[in-house]
């Protein structure tokens, strides 16, 4: 077998931290798209190895930013910037995830026909009242001016700071297998739940890719368009970690329900990446999000090559 890599988050969860002697809860039945034994116990051996290495590690609060957009909206290029700027801020600590769905990322008109929607992310902009790009959410919290889960985007900053001061609940570590000559992608998450909640809670995986270029409409820097392009119709813009797909339906799966402090969850995907996918471009994101709320209480992300 050629040219297998692993990748494992570093951000959080040391063995003897958080997951020494730990009672694993797997909440998934055997599933059709669940990697091969011998895959899984790869990523096993992968994770253990990862936690010997590296050792205790604090968990972390870190957040998702959401940001709705499309390709012919002409003041969507200003808001990856700003996202790109908050991303220099934080580092990992923020995790980006731009999902082209509304009015503005319809592919029916030329020379704007690449589609870059899915249909969980249409699902999510009607569900949240995405009406309008560009706009966000930040961990699906409430905030902003408006104190709406959706906000615009000179609210983004703030609102990513003040998710990002919160305790954390869950620590997680993200484990992947990819393998080139299939393109495909073999995903463990493990969840360590840090303190007793109430309520359902959900896993969501995507897989996003970066640095696609295609066309954008671009406006002036005034009217929030990003100034390395020229104002107008642009076929080499670089368009950011997209969302190309959601492994685990439009509101996820179960992962635990009523948890208490110190259960963990073990859960397995295995995906295979579209050929039109730069695989080297492309990224796993997981994230823990409330049933009821809906509102992300943790998530983690890591590239492919």
């Amino acid at each position: 077998m050629k040219s297998i890599a692993f990748y494992i988050s570093t951000a959080f969860l040391g063995a003897s931290l958080l997951f020494g002697c730990d009672t694993i809860d797997n909440p998934y039945p055997e599933l059709a798209d669940k990697p091969a034994l011998s895959d899984t116990q790869a990523m096993d051996s992968a994770e253990a190895a990862h936690d010997s290495i590296l050792g205790p590690v604090t968990p972390v609060q870190k957040v998702l930013l959401e940001d709705y957009t499309g390709h012919t909206c002409g003041n969507c290029p200003g808001a990856a910037l700003m996202a790109k700027d908050q991303q220099r801020q934080h580092g990992d600590r923020l995790v980006v995830v731009a999902v082209h769905a509304g009015y503005f990322a319809k592919y029916n008109k030329a020379p704007y026909t690449t589609n870059f929607t899915t249909p969980e992310g249409e699902e999510w902009a009607t569900s949240f009242g995405v009406i309008s790009n560009p706009n966000g959410m930040v961990n699906r919290a409430k905030g902003g001016t408006s104190n709406s889960v959706v906000q615009g985007v000179s609210n983004w900053p703030a609102s990513i700071a003040s998710q990002m001061s919160e305790t954390p609940q869950v620590g997680m570590t993200l484990t992947t297998l990819y393998k080139p000559e299939s393109r495909k992608v073999n995903i463990k998450v493990r969840s360590k739940y840090l303190s007793d909640l109430s309520g359902k809670y959900n896993l969501m995986v995507v897989i996003t890719e970066d640095s696609i270029v295609n066309w954008q409409k671009n406006y002036g820097q005034a009217a929030g368009g990003d100034p390395a392009y020229p104002v107008g119709d642009v076929n080499y813009y670089v368009h950011p970690h997209a969302m190309r797909s959601v492994l685990t339906g439009t509101w996820g799966k179960p992962n635990k329900e009523a948890p208490k402090a110190g259960e963990v969850t073990e859960a397995y995907f295995s995906a295979t990446l579209d050929p039109a996918w730069n695989a080297r471009n492309c990224s796993v994101v997981a994230f823990i999000v409330d049933e009821a709320s809906r509102e992300v209480i943790q998530v983690e992300e890591v590239h492919l090559k």
